[in-house]
């Protein structure tokens, strides 16, 4: 859930690996099943500097096996996806 505490961790986490990795043309994108408001306040928040997609419908985390509700996807530059978290 959005402006949790472990969510809030893993968003502050990821902002600054995305600081590290944007360097090497690597995206960071985080995802989750919050809604578009909820995802928008807390990622201006908190000033996370990658995209923060709205998955309602939870259709990303079906695709990719994934059952956590909070979930970011390393994507590299060749536009494939690195790594799940």
């Amino acid at each position: 859930k959005a402006d949790t505490p472990g969510c809030t961790k893993e968003g502050n986490a990821f902002k600054d690996l995305n600081q590290a990795y944007s360097v090497k043309n690597v995206a960071i994108v985080g995802a989750s099943a919050d809604s578009i408001a909820e995802n928008k306040q807390f990622s201006e928040k908190f000033g996370f500097n990658y995209p923060l997609l709205c998955d309602t419908a939870r259709a990303i985390p079906e695709a990719l096996g994934i059952s956590s509700r909070r979930w970011a996807v390393l994507i590299g530059p060749e536009r494939n996806i690195e790594q799940i978290w």
